[in-house]
């Protein structure tokens, strides 16, 4: 996550940039296997590699059949061409430019060996489904501030109420600081709210679980929301919005 609280979704994290996944050609394999494995698995391009998994270049249906029609050598040298490469940990936000040109790139880790392949579908299903969440968790964040803002208007008060004498503004607040505050008995009582306190601490606390699975994940694997945390952040959403409006 960066320092804004925005979710960076990485290459790694999609599955097809994954060890184990790709399919592909050496270059002592023939055009019909490059053509039989292609069909085969239903892809529209392969790497070829060297034997350490070096990006030699990519074969596709079309660069075969023009091999076929333009070279008396019927061998794979003839379908190879370029093909562009992205880094395992660039942000797939950053590299949207590079496919909408090739409309595909091979996932390359630090030590240029090559691990799997990443397409412009891959990249925007993959941001599309993590954008909702992140919106979500964006807005609770907001509405939890403004009620408390209102709560604590001076930032003595909030300075107090968090026990941050550093906080500055309510902007600063984490959900860990949100959630720390309305677990005290007198800070609860100044949002003037009959609702169970215990139970609303308890719906923050799982947002911020949800939020921190995000904040947390950098050097493993960013596994998409699963869909009952996405109605539990819109449930508690929903909730808040009307507790926000009448505040």
């Amino acid at each position: 996550m960066t320092h804004d609280g925005s979710i960076v979704l990485r290459v790694a994290d999609l599955p097809s940039a994954r060890p184990g996944r790709l399919i592909s050609l050496s270059t002592t394999d023939s055009l019909a296997r490059a053509e039989t494995l292609l069909t085969l698995h239903g892809v529209g391009q392969l790497p070829v590699l060297t034997d350490a998994l070096a990006l030699i270049g990519v074969v596709t249906l079309e660069s075969i059949a023009i091999a076929r029609l333009c070279s008396r050598e019927q061998i794979l040298k003839r379908a190879i061409r370029p093909a562009k490469t992205v880094d395992l940990d660039a942000e797939v936000q950053e590299i949207l430019p590079l496919l909408e040109r090739h409309e595909f790139a091979f996932v390359e880790d630090d030590q240029s060996r090559i691990n799997g392949i990443v397409t412009l579908r891959d990249a925007i299903t993959a941001l599309d489904r993590f954008s909702a969440p992140h919106r979500l968790l964006g807005e609770i964040e907001r509405r939890l501030r403004r009620i408390i803002d209102v709560a604590f208007p001076t930032v003595i008060e909030l300075q107090e109420a968090a026990s941050k004498p550093s906080l500055s503004s309510v902007n600063e607040l984490s959900l860990g600081n949100i959630e720390y505050l309305l677990r005290r008995p007198d800070c609860w009582a100044r949002l003037g709210w009959r609702i169970d306190q215990a139970a609303f601490v308890e719906e923050v606390a799982g947002v911020r679980r949800i939020r921190n699975r995000f904040a947390h994940h950098h050097g493993s694997i960013l596994t998409a929301p699963a869909e009952e945390e996405v109605e539990q952040l819109t449930g508690f959403l929903s909730w808040l919005r009307k507790l926000d409006t009448g505040c």
